[in-house]
C-alpha cells in the first residue's frame, strides 16, 4: 500500500481558507464562523499527522487511516474550491450559503473523527515509533565493527579522505553517490564511513544517518509543504519560479539550460523513482486499449487514444488530472472528448494537446474547478464552445498551433482568472474576448498570427501583462506605439516576424518601459537595433 501525506493537502486548504476569509464579497456570518472552526481543526490535524506520516511505513493501520484522511481532505478542498469559484463570480446566494454551511459543518465533524482515530493509533505505538524514528535500529549491528567486511577498506578510505579535505569557499555542499545493484554493500559502505571516528570526532559537529527511502520520502513531503505555502497576493508565476529554484538548490534537477525566454532541466533518476514510489496511489499511466477493472488514482496520463471508446472503470469520478497528449495527431470524435468533459467535474487540468477534433463540447462548461485547458496543436479545431466562458477558475488556456480556429464565443470576458494565453488563428484581429479577460493576463503568446496587423485594439486592456511573445506575426509593421502602454511588461520576445519595424513611431516622445528581458531574432526587416526600446528600459 502506498503512503499518504495528508498534511500537504491540509496546508493547501489553509491557504484557500485565508482567501475566503478576506474575500471582497462577504459571506454570511454562519459560513465564516464554520470556516474559522474548520481552519482551527485543520491546523490541529496538520500538526497531529506530521509524526504519524513519518511512522506509517511501520504500521498498516496508520497508513490506512492517513489514506482515508487524505480522501476526506480532497473532498473538503473540492467544496472550498466550489465556494471560491462562486465568490469570484460574485454569485453567492442565500440558498447556496446555506448549502455550503451544511457541507463545511459536515467536513468539520468528519475531520474530528478521522484525526481522533489517527491519534489513537499513533499513541498505541508511540514508543515503537520513537525507537524507529530516532534511528536506534540499524546502527548497532555488531557485524559492522570492522571495515574488513566485504573488502571495503579502500573504498571507505577514499570517501573518508574526501570528506576530511577542506572545502573551497566557492564550493557548495558535496554529494558522493554510491551506486550499484542490489546487495552489493552500498548501505554497508555508507555505514562504515558514518561510524569512522575520524569523521565523528574531528571534522563534523552535526551529522545523521538514514536510509535513502525514508529520508527521501520526508524530503518530498517537506518540499510539498513548501509548495503549498504562499501568500495569496503573490504573483503565481513568481511563486512557481521560487519553487523551481528551491528544487534545483536541493538537487532535484540537473542539466539546467537557459534558452532565452525559457529554460529546460532534467530530473535525477533516483528522484524520479522516488517520486513515482511516493505518488504511486495518486498518479498512473493508463493505456485505453487495455481493460482495467478499477482505477482510483486522481491524476492520470493516457495513451492509446485512437478514437477508441474508453474501456476503463473508475472507482470515483473525482479525477483531478486528465492528460492525453498525442504526438501522432490522432483524430478523435466529439463524443470521445465529451466522455471526459461530462463525467469528471472535479478535474483541474485537462490536456488534449495534439488530439484532432473540430468542436470542443459544451459540457466543458461544467468543469468549474478547471484551472488549465490545453487544446494546442489541434489542426482542425474551428470553434470554441460557449460553455468555455463559464470557466471562471481557468488560469491557463493553450491554443498554440490551432491554425483553423476562427470562432470565439462572445462572453469570454467572464473568464476573469485567465493569466496565461497562447493563441494561433487566421484572423487579422485579436478576438474580442473582453476587457476583464485581457486585464488579468500575465502571459500572452501569439504564434503564427500571419495576418495580424496590430494589437492596438486590446493593448490598453493588458494592464497586468508581464510577458509578451510574438512569433510569425508577418503582417505586423510597427509595435512601439502599442508596447508603450504595457507598463508592467518585463519580458518581450519577438522572432520570425518578416516586416516588423521597431524603429519608427515615437521619436521625440518620452518612452519608458519596465523590461528586464528583451529577445529578438530572425527579423528580416530589422536593419538596426531598436535603440528606443533599449534606452527606455533601464532594467535590461
Amino acid at each position: 500500500m502506498a503512503e499518504s501525506f495528508p498534511s500537504t493537502i491540509a496546508a493547501n486548504i489553509l491557504t484557500k481558507m485565508d482567501f475566503l476569509a478576506f474575500a471582497e464579497i462577504r459571506l454570511s456570518s454562519r459560513v465564516r464562523k464554520e470556516i474559522t472552526k474548520d481552519k482551527q481543526i485543520l491546523c490541529d490535524v496538520k500538526d497531529a499527522v506530521l509524526n504519524a506520516e513519518a511512522q506509517q511505513a511501520q504500521n498498516c493501520k496508520l497508513q490506512i487511516g492517513l489514506e482515508k484522511l487524505s480522501e476526506l481532505l480532497y473532498d473538503a478542498e473540492d467544496v472550498l474550491d466550489e465556494l471560491k469559484c462562486e465568490v469570484l463570480a460574485k454569485q453567492v446566494s442565500k440558498l447556496s450559503a446555506i448549502i455550503y454551511y451544511g457541507k463545511i459543518k459536515d467536513i468539520r465533524k468528519k475531520l474530528d473523527e478521522k484525526a481522533a482515530a489517527i491519534r489513537s493509533i499513533y499513541d498505541e505505538n508511540q514508543q515503537e515509533f520513537r525507537r524507529v524514528y530516532s534511528g536506534e535500529m540499524g546502527m548497532n549491528n555488531s557485524f559492522l565493527g570492522t571495515s574488513k567486511f566485504f573488502r571495503r577498506d579502500e573504498d571507505k578510505e577514499n570517501i573518508v579522505h574526501f570528506l576530511m579535505e577542506p572545502n573551497r569557499e566557492d564550493e557548495r555542499v558535496s554529494v558522493i553517490p554510491i551506486v550499484g545493484t542490489a546487495s552489493m554493500g552500498k548501505t554497508t559502505l555508507a555505514t562504515l564511513v558514518y561510524c569512522d571516528k575520524r569523521v565523528d570526532e574531528t571534522h563534523f559537529f552535526l551529522f545523521s544517518f538514514s536510509t535513502l527511502s525514508k529520508t527521501s520520502k520526508h524530503l518530498v513531503r517537506n518540499i510539498a509543504l513548501f509548495v503549498a505555502t504562499y501568500h495569496e497576493n503573490e504573483e503565481l508565476e513568481n511563486v512557481g519560479l521560487q519553487y523551481l529554484k528551491e528544487l534545483i538548490f536541493r538537487c532535484f534537477f540537473h542539466d539546467i539550460k537557459i534558452h532565452g525566454n525559457y529554460f529546460t532541466f532534467k530530473m535525477y533518476n533516483f528522484v524520479h523513482d522516488l517520486v513515482k514510489e511516493v505518488a504511486q496511489s495518486e498518479c498512473k499511466v493508463i493505456d485505453l486499449r487495455i481493460h482495467y477493472r478499477s482505477i482510483n488514482a486522481r491524476h492520470l496520463s493516457f495513451i492509446g487514444c485512437e478514437n477508441c471508446i474508453p474501456n476503463v472503470s473508475f472507482s470515483s469520478n473525482k479525477l483531478r488530472t486528465i492528460n492525453m497528449q498525442s504526438i501522432q495527431f490522432e483524430q478523435v470524435s466529439e463524443s470521445f472528448v465529451n466522455t471526459w468533459t461530462s463525467n469528471f467535474k472535479y478535474v483541474r487540468l485537462l490536456c488534449l494537446s495534439g488530439l484532432q477534433f473540430e468542436v470542443l463540447p459544451d459540457s466543458v462548461g461544467a468543469l468549474k474547478h478547471l484551472t488549465c485547458l490545453d487544446l494546442s496543436w489541434n489542426l482542425i479545431l474551428k470553434k470554441l464552445c460557449a460553455g468555455i466562458c463559464k470557466l471562471r477558475s481557468l488560469q491557463i488556456l493553450r491554443l498554440l498551433g490551432c491554425s483553423r480556429l476562427k470562432n470565439f464565443p462572445n462572453n469570454m470576458g467572464k473568464m476573469i482568472g485567465l493569466r496565461y494565453l497562447e493563441m494561433t488563428t487566421t484572423d487579422r484581429h485579436l478576438p474580442q474576448i473582453g476587457v476583464e479577460c485581457f486585464s488579468s493576463l500575465r502571459y500572452l503568446h501569439l504564434y503564427n498570427y500571419h495576418h495580424l496587423e496590430s494589437i492596438s485594439e486590446v493593448v490598453q486592456s493588458l494592464t497586468s501583462l508581464r510577458t509578451l511573445i510574438l512569433k510569425g506575426c508577418d503582417s505586423m509593421n510597427s509595435l512601439l506605439d502599442d508596447i508603450q502602454h504595457l507598463k508592467r511588461l518585463e519580458k518581450f520576445v519577438i522572432y520570425s516576424c518578416l516586416t516588423v519595424n521597431l524603429q519608427m513611431g515615437l521619436q521625440g516622445k518620452d518612452f519608458r518601459l519596465n523590461l528586464k528581458v528583451f529577445i529578438i531574432y530572425d527579423l528580416e526587416g530589422l536593419e538596426d537595433l531598436p535603440q528606443m526600446i533599449l534606452e527606455g528600459s533601464a532594467n535590461i
